[in-house]
Order: structure tokens, then C-alpha cells, then sequence
């Protein structure tokens, strides 16, 4: 518990040491008319013929009412030296990213002409990613593959992709983008019950997989257009072309098509949604292998601790939390202390919000204490001086592991720790302004004092 002592220290620290919310600093679009709907940067498509694909975009995106495009004059490759793949496209979507910085813009299009097939692969980076996991989501990952001389009708489907892609980091007019984002989705939505012009089995699955996207991203938490949207993730998954698709591409579209279902599942209380989000990581995991892609890997065994953890929780289950510790703890494989300090801290405390609510449900101390310790653990890496949210929320939940865990053992040392961590975590939501947050752990300090007080 010397993490918790680390709080009492500091919150007898004097009142020049409060901490300051994270700053989030936006990128204004271009323009000033008011009804802009996304700034967009466009770099010069790599490879032969990329001159001429890059007009065409260019083209089909100037025709998206009040958008602003821009061509950078400048390509963007994923560079050849990186370890992994994954290493080296955030490598280049941190280039991207500070050309979105400089231009004051929301989304870069960028990508590659492929000599041999004459394939054209297009990517989307948006200047702030969406939450990580989040249904709908078109990011860094997402590859769009179409032939070079593409039909018509995929217009639509890279104009719906690159405002799907922009709408976590847009910041113009909210109420038309939502509009003209609707008005595109509502074009491709039938594009998924049908065979594409033109696109081979593998174009297909990548066309379906951003058509999907688009519609769970326009639905906006509508139950019947969410559903609707599982149907064409469905498709594209019964299409893919085993032999053909790489693993990671493969793990991305069984993992957003589980982020689609857990988001139906929490709109619906359907427990089946759950279910299937279950196996659908799973299969996620099964393509995946850990030596070629060790982030992919380690990042769903996370998702499918966490979806395993809500599926429990909702079927009343508390033994299958046992399988959500054994998925976060088979991350750890890759994410280590040493190698992703912050991925690893995150990951522990996944663990020990697990384990807390496994061990109140089941009356198991050991679980209890295994809880304390990971959040003690966390606490190593979540430094309130570095990352002060972190810090109070893994401080709060240490807290509650140690309150339930003292009201078992009537440990009043360990209730007054619980005390302590409760403070330190209200204190620093009270000064950053989110006083619900403060209220509900006021609540739980009370508690705690009560206890201690023979109450």
C-alpha cells in the first residue's frame, strides 16, 4: 500500500501544487464561413500514375458542399527501416499529423499506387483519432483497396470514408456536417447488399468494411440503423478471402464489427451482442500471429479481457471474469513495464477493476488483494505529476479495492488507506471541475470515515 501512503503525502502538499486539466488543443479549419464542413489535406498518392489518382480524389472531395481541400504537393509512404508495421505506419501518420497541424486542417488523405495490380490504396488520418475501440471508427488502421480506374459508384464510398473518418476531430459547423454526413451514408448504404462494379473479392471486403463503418458512425446510437450496419459487417467478414487477406486486416474487421456488437448490446441490453462480441475477438486473436504482429495481438487479447469483463457483469457470471484477467494478462506479453510503461499501467488497471468486482461478487479476499496490488502496481507508471486523471482514477479504484477488502478482513489500517485514496482522488477531480465525479467518491469517502469512526 505505499501508493496510497504517496496520496496522504500529497495531499498535505501546500495549494501552489494543484493540478491543471489536460489541454486539448484543436485545429480550426481554413476557412471562416461558419457552414464548413472539414478541411481537408490531400498528399500525393505514391507510385506510378499516383499524379493522375491523386486528381481524382481531389476531384470527388472538392464536390463534398462546404469542404476545403488542399493538396500537399508532398507523398507520405510508411518508412521501409521500421521493425514492425505497425511501428512504421505510426511513424508516418506522426509525419501526417504535424502537416495537419501546419494546415489548420481535420483529415489527411493519403496512400499509394500499387504498379503491378494497378491498385490504388487510400488511408484516412484524421488530426485526433477517435477513442480507441470506438464503434464505427475509420482510423489509422483502415486501408481502402480499389482498382486504379475505380467505378462511380465508389465515389460515394471515399467521400462517406473521409467525413466517417474526420467526424471525432471536426470542428466546424457540427450541425452540417452531421447533415452532409448523412446525406453521403445514406448514398452507400445500399452499396452494401450488392457486388461493387469493378472490385475484386478482396476491394469488396475493404469497400464493405468502410460502408459499415460509415452507417454505425451516421446512426447515431439509432438501434434499427446500428443493426443495420452488423449486417454489412457481417458480409464482409463471411466474404473475406482467407488466403488473400493479411492477418491484421483480417483482426481489424472482426474487431470493429465486436465494438459495433457491444455498442448494439449496450443500446439493447442484448446479451447475445455480447456473446458474439466475445467470439468475434476471439477470432480476432486466431489470425493474429504474435511474433509478425505483436501490438495487433496483444491490443485484442485487451479488447476481449474488456468485452469479456461486460459480458460477465451482465449475465450475472462473475466465474467468466476469470477469462477476461487471463485475456488482459496474456497482453502483457507484449505490452510490458519496460517496453510500454503506459500501455502496461493501463492494462494492470483493467486487471484490477476485474478483479475487484470479481472479488466482492465471489467474497474472495484473494482476489481482493490481487486487486490492490495491481492498482499499487499501476500507481509505479500512473504518477499524479505526469498524469494526473490516470493518477485519480487508478487512486479511486485502489480505494475501492481496499474499502472492500477492509470490510471483509475489519482491517481498519487498510480502511483508513482506502481513506486516504478516496481524498486524493476527489481532491483532484474537485479542481479540474468535474464535480459529479467528486460527488460520487465524496459519497464513498464518507463511507469510509464511518467506518472508521464505529459508525
Amino acid at each position: 500500500m505505499e501508493k496510497v501512503k504517496a496520496v496522504m503525502s500529497w495531499l498535505l502538499k501546500s495549494e501552489a501544487d494543484k493540478p491543471e486539466a489536460a489541454q486539448h488543443k484543436s485545429f480550426a479549419p481554413s476557412g471562416t464561413d461558419t457552414d464548413n464542413v472539414v478541411s481537408i489535406l490531400i498528399a500525393d498518392l505514391d507510385g506510378p500514375e499516383g499524379a493522375s489518382a491523386t486528381s481524382r480524389i481531389t476531384d470527388i472531395l472538392v464536390r463534398v458542399e462546404g469542404a476545403m481541400v488542399k493538396r500537399t504537393g508532398r507523398t507520405l509512404s510508411i518508412p521501409t527501416k521500421a521493425k514492425t508495421p505497425v511501428e512504421g505506419l505510426l511513424s508516418a501518420a506522426e509525419t501526417g499529423r504535424e502537416w495537419l497541424k501546419a494546415e489548420q486542417a481535420d483529415i489527411l488523405i493519403w496512400g499509394r499506387v500499387e504498379p503491378a495490380g494497378k491498385v490504388l490504396s487510400l488511408r484516412f488520418l484524421p488530426l485526433n483519432g477517435a477513442p480507441e475501440g470506438r464503434a464505427g471508427a475509420i482510423g489509422v488502421g483502415d486501408e481502402l483497396d480499389l482498382p486504379l480506374h475505380y467505378s462511380t459508384e465508389v465515389d460515394d464510398v471515399i467521400a462517406a470514408a473521409t467525413l466517417c473518418a474526420s467526424s471525432s476531430t471536426q470542428v466546424g459547423s457540427r450541425t452540417t456536417f452531421i447533415s452532409k454526413l448523412n446525406e453521403i451514408a445514406l448514398q452507400v448504404e445500399p452499396l452494401g447488399a450488392i457486388e461493387i462494379p469493378g472490385l475484386d473479392q478482396v476491394q469488396l471486403v475493404a469497400a464493405l468494411q468502410v460502408i459499415a463503418n460509415v452507417m454505425f458512425t451516421n446512426a447515431r446510437g439509432n438501434l434499427e440503423s446500428q443493426k443495420s450496419a452488423l449486417t454489412v459487417y457481417l458480409r464482409a467478414i463471411r466474404l473475406i478471402p482467407k488466403d488473400l487477406f493479411d492477418g491484421a486486416r483480417q483482426a481489424l474487421l472482426y474487431s470493429q464489427y465486436a465494438a459495433a456488437l457491444q455498442a448494439v448490446g449496450a443500446k439493447s441490453n442484448n446479451l447475445e451482442s455480447y456473446e458474439q462480441a466475445v467470439e468475434s475477438y476471439k477470432s480476432a486473436i486466431a489470425v493474429l500471429d504474435m511474433a509478425v504482429h505483436p501490438h495487433d495481438w496483444a491490443l485484442s487479447n485487451i479488447r476481449l479481457g474488456l468485452a469479456s469483463y461486460h459480458l460477465a457483469r451482465r449475465s450475472e457470471q462473475p466465474k467468466i471474469m476469470n477469462n477476461a484477467i487471463l485475456a488482459l494478462e496474456q497482453s502483457l506479453r507484449v505490452f510490458t513495464k519496460d517496453s510500454h510503461p503506459g500501455r502496461w499501467a493501463e492494462v494492470k488497471n483493467h486487471i484490477g477493476v476485474v478483479m475487484t468486482t470479481m472479488g466482492e461478487s465471489l467474497s474472495n479476499n484473494t482476489l481482493l488483494e490481487r486487486a490492490v496490488a495491481a492498482f499499487d502496481e499501476s500507481l509505479d507508471i500512473r504518477k499524479r505529476e505526469q498524469v494526473v486523471l490516470l493518477w485519480a482514477q487508478t487512486t479511486n479504484n485502489l480505494g475501492a479495492a481496499a474499502f472492500a477488502l477492509a470490510k471483509r478482513t475489519e482491517d481498519m489500517a487498510l480502511m483508513q488507506q482506502a481513506a486516504y485514496a478516496f481524498e486524493g482522488a476527489m481532491q483532484v477531480y474537485l479542481q479540474i471541475g468535474q464535480e459529479k465525479r467528486a460527488h460520487i467518491i465524496g459519497k464513498n469517502l464518507n463511507r469510509t470515515k464511518e467506518y472508521l469512526s464505529g459508525g
